[in-house]
């Protein structure tokens, strides 16, 4: 594991103090310490229907962001002794390795967290992690509306009951002028009005600040910290991979999990484990350490945002489910090797107070939970896919940035312009387009941690690392979300980096002939080249990263005459002329 103090990478977070005390939340300790009873995971489940949000959105509606920093500030300072504390609930990912709500390591598992990853229960497990938070936060928000008075408790009450977790839809690009780590993670005070009247609260989203009597030897202090390296080209890629995601009618268990084994013989361009892993190492900091991750707000935040591309994908192929499968992850409740499907339980997650488990099955439909999407609720999938992601990398079309951004959220489809009148300009023919993509195969979980792997068209400055996510020659990159503790077992994942809209924007510089699969084996036959970085700024070579290899593939994609139908895609065809022979692991 890297030291988070090393070379000055990373900056320090702030104590964060809040508001208001908090103790642990009434009868929670003492119902789990009852003999057969447990903690329901239950999500929000008093009230109406509510509405997760993206966290733009969220802060435009002043009652509820304000409810959202005062109940997110007193959950992180409940006790953490409390099982539902801000602290025990993060726990559950990883680090400190210790049993919840009496949910134990099973025999042949090695010390771990609960997560599932490299696994077909990934969207599953974390769907129901993100319902217990939601409802200690939310139970935290009511608790301090209670404290107003007057007709300011009614209109607080109101939204803290009607609050639920916000997404960072880090895919959407960045509104004119807003840093593509948006600031508000990064402000280190925020504005409230609080029972006590308005006042500036350290910043919750800012990190978590460890009590003394929280275990955290693993982490050095007693604050989470972050390096982000977001900019605009990579939140445009990420735009244009989640598209690749999403319309390419992968087979549930191709979509759900990075891990090859699960795939079943089907090419996945790209997966949603895949997109996760990215997010979490270019925040770096704890939020690139699998087993420290959840300790980051930031962490909620984006699997918040990882549940609604799940949510997508189910409404646009609800015929799609898991299929039994053995796991290549490992956990604290099951090995490598364990085979699952969508009947088994998701520990430690309880549906019921006598020790009934949550499976797959039982959480397929957010309203379960009592949340639904406030974009996905107001659109079809396919509408919504087109509109906010479809437009970068597939579009070809000059001055199209505006479509996609945070300025211009989904609410009113129409805002985004047409979907029909932004179409692709040649190379389109006949209503079909070429897609390219850059595929990564790794033995992600032999590397002792994340790492991400820069791609190039062109020189580029081989011994300093830290600016290449801004080297003119860049063509992308992708982050591995790894544990710091390697496994024995092969552990292969694949990832996509869409390079479609790069190659276009060569072909306008006049470096590319055409964008056919022999005018891009051509150009990048001798230009392309990828190094590996670790989450502590060292390079490896190829031959030093297990089980690498890369290629690019190319998919004819027909492009639909209306903006409610998603693409076609045809089989992936292998480039092999661009990077046989290359810069592999042997």
């Amino acid at each position: 594991m890297f030291s988070l103090r090393q070379a000055g990478l990373l900056f320090a977070v702030t104590n964060i103090a809040s508001a208001f005390p908090a103790q642990a939340l009434p009868g929670i300790q003492r119902r789990q310490a009852e003999n057969g009873t447990f903690i329901e995971t239950k999500g929000v489940t008093d009230g109406q229907l509510g509405f997760r949000k993206e966290i733009h959105e969220l802060q435009r509606d002043a009652d509820a962001w304000n409810m959202y920093l005062l109940g997110l500030s007193r959950f992180k300072d409940v006790d953490g002794l409390d099982p539902t504390s801000f602290y025990q609930i993060a726990a559950i990912h990883g680090q400190p390795y210790v049993a919840w709500d009496n949910v134990g390591q099973c025999d042949d598992c090695q010390p771990a967290g609960y997560c599932t990853h490299q696994s077909t229960l990934f969207p599953t497990w974390h769907r129901a992690y993100l319902a217990l938070f939601e409802q200690s936060l939310v139970n935290n928000a009511i608790i301090v509306a209670e404290q107003y008075t007057g007709e300011d408790r009614d209109r607080y009450m109101q939204a803290a009951q009607n609050l639920r977790i916000p997404f960072w839809d880090w895919a959407a690009l960045p509104a004119e002028g807003e840093n593509p780590f948006p600031q508000m993670f990064t402000d280190e005070s925020v504005f409230v009005n609080s029972p006590n009247g308005p006042m500036n609260i350290s910043n919750p989203l800012l990190g978590y600040t460890f009590k003394e009597d929280e275990e955290h030897s693993f982490i050095d202090g007693d604050q989470t910290q972050r390096k982000p390296t977001f900019t605009q080209d990579n939140r445009k890629q990420l735009r244009s991979d989640l598209w690749t995601t999403l319309s390419s009618d992968q087979t549930y268990n191709a979509f759900s999990t990075e891990a090859l084994a699960a795939d079943n013989g089907d090419f996945n361009p790209s997966s949603l484990e895949a997109l996760h892993d990215n997010i979490h190492v270019l925040t770096g900091g704890h939020m690139a350490i699998v087993p420290q991750a959840a300790y980051d707000p930031v962490f909620w935040l984006h699997h918040t945002n990882v549940d609604r591309i799940f949510a997508i994908y189910q409404a646009a192929y609800p015929e799609k489910w898991l299929v039994e499968t053995a796991e290549v992850g490992s956990t604290m409740w099951y090995s490598s090797g364990t085979v699952k499907d969508s009947t088994s339980e998701l520990q430690p997650f309880h549906q019921t107070s006598d020790g009934e488990y949550w499976i797959s099955d039982n959480l397929r439909d957010t309203k379960t939970f009592n949340y639904v999407y406030s974009d996905l609720n107001s659109q079809g999938a396919p509408q919504l896919i087109n509109s906010l992601y479809a437009d970068q990398g597939q579009n070809f079309q000059a001055g199209s940035d505006e479509k996609g951004s945070l300025s211009k959220r989904v609410g009113d489809a129409d805002s985004l312009g047409g979907y029909v009148d932004n179409l692709l300009n040649p190379p389109l023919l006949n209503g079909k387009t070429t897609e390219y993509i850059a595929s990564i195969e790794v033995d992600a979980m032999r590397m002792n941690g994340s790492f991400t792997l820069f791609l190039f068209d062109g020189s580029f400055n081989e011994e300093d690392a830290s600016n290449w996510q801004c080297e003119e020659n860049l063509i992308g990159s992708h982050g591995f979300f790894a544990s710091p503790t390697p496994m024995e077992t092969d552990s292969k994942v694949r990832a996509g980096i869409s390079i479609t809209s790069i190659l276009f924007s060569r072909s306008l510089a006049g470096f590319l002939d055409n964008l056919t699969n022999g005018g891009v084996s051509s150009y990048l036959k001798d230009r392309i080249d990828w190094r590996v970085v670790t989450a502590d700024g060292c390079i490896k070579e190829a031959k030093d990263v297990p089980g690498l290899h890369v290629k690019v593939v190319a998919s004819e994609v027909e492009i639909p005459d209306d903006k409610n139908t998603l693409p076609k895609w045809g089989a992936f065809d292998i480039l092999h002329e661009i990077t046989d022979g290359k810069n592999q692991c042997a």
